[in-house]
């Protein structure tokens, strides 16, 4: 076929046929296997591939695919990265997709994926270097480009119970099995079942235009995450008898300084939260932990229960005010972005 009109494509059908013939003739060996000692490999069965001459269009130079058995791959392999120069920025847009942001704006496109898809390219299509270019890049750690993407479900939940140090349980093998099939079947009411990409592209969130990441929010997703957020702020999950939630009094004895509401606040911003709140959110939620009292309240308070940490009216006079601000904080907006 010819080159669609605008001479936009980079292959043509005829391409994908001839390229699917140099493929031909193999097949995996122990990929359904139940056993895990056995090894998964491929194996080219000769009489099953296409032995003619594959013919490809201009996009690649009109090259020729000549018998090479099982080494044409290679061959396929050499032709779609060295002939089509745009192999590597398309891998270059999806790095930064996955890893800064969805919009590339033009300045963006010339400033760093250029430049990012010439690293993979000089490296041989290692992607290791690209890697550690744009990770180690100034433009990946401006302000600017902290917390701009929504959380996958995964990201969001496990990222919420290794954040707050929550303890699974796991007396044996069962117990553990169950707490976590119980969790992924939260993640696949989130629209992201474990291991269970709904097709060979992967989640839309990754490539969909023009919404990206903002899929992975909805009238229903968005409910879900933030119940699943607050109850393991506040009353827990139950899995056979266990109850999971986040340790609050815990947490906070990390913190440099729990006796003051401010840094208090200021380190659960900057534990759960990728940006700064403002002043406006903070007095919000110190109005939560301290409704109308002045700081000293909560110094005092907090105060007494480290003095008793075993009196059980002062620790629930405590832990009740920091579940619900933490709760409030894991609420807010700010929480579904990473």
């Amino acid at each position: 076929n010819l080159a669609g009109p605008g001479d936009y494509t980079t292959f043509t059908e005829d391409d994908v046929i001839a390229i699917a013939r140099a493929l031909t003739g193999w097949r995996d060996r122990g990929y359904l296997t139940q056993n895990a000692d056995q090894e998964i490999t491929a194996q080219f069965r000769f009489f099953q591939h296409d032995a003619g001459t594959k013919q490809l269009s201009p996009r690649f130079n009109e090259a020729t695919i000549t018998n090479e058995g099982d080494e044409e791959y290679k061959t396929v392999i050499d032709l779609i990265l060295d002939e089509s120069p745009h192999c590597a920025t398309h891998l270059a847009r999806k790095l930064y997709r996955y890893f800064v942001y969805y919009d590339i704006t033009p300045n963006l496109e010339a400033t760093v994926i250029e430049p990012l898809a010439q690293v993979i390219r000089d490296n041989d299509y290692e992607i290791a270097p690209a890697l550690e270019t744009l990770l180690g890049s100034e433009h990946f750690f401006n302000i600017l480009n902290v917390g701009p993407m929504i959380k996958n479900p995964i990201d969001y939940m496990l990222g919420l119970l290794n954040t707050a140090d929550v303890a699974l349980p796991a007396a044996n093998y069962n117990q553990e099995y169950i707490t976590w099939f119980n969790l992924v079947q939260v993640l696949d009411s989130m629209q992201m079942r474990y291991f269970t990409a709904p097709n060979v592209a992967g989640w839309p969130a990754y490539y969909q235009e023009p919404v990206f990441y903002r899929s992975w929010i909805s009238g229903v997703t968005l409910t879900l995450r933030t119940e699943a957020a607050e109850t393991l702020a506040t009353d827990g999950f139950t899995v056979l008898g266990q109850n999971i939630r986040i340790d609050v009094l815990s947490l906070i004895a990390q913190f440099d300084d729990p006796t003051d509401p401010n840094v208090l606040l200021a380190d659960l911003n900057a534990l759960f939260l990728p940006q700064p709140l403002d002043q406006v959110q903070l007095d919000y939620l110190k109005n939560i932990l301290i409704p109308g009292l002045p700081d000293f309240e909560w110094t005092v308070e907090y105060g007494e229960y480290l003095n008793n940490p075993d009196d059980p009216a002062l620790q629930a006079g405590v832990e009740n005010k920091l579940r619900a601000t933490i709760s409030a904080l894991l609420l807010l907006p700010e929480f579904q972005l990473q």
